[in-house]
């Protein structure tokens, strides 16, 4: 169960990492549209 537990928390913690890093991209990308496209509020906290 344990391992179980470990192996959930490491694929959601990385898909976290992703979402997150393709967000800023998006920011990057063009500041007009990001909080349109990601939907997270991380580019509304970031500007």
């Amino acid at each position: 169960m344990s391992a179980k537990k470990a192996t959930i928390i490491t694929v959601s913690s990385l898909l976290a990492f992703i979402l997150i890093t393709v967000g800023i991209g998006s920011l990057r990308a063009d500041g007009k549209h990001t909080i349109a496209k990601d939907g997270y509020g991380i580019s509304s906290e970031l500007k």
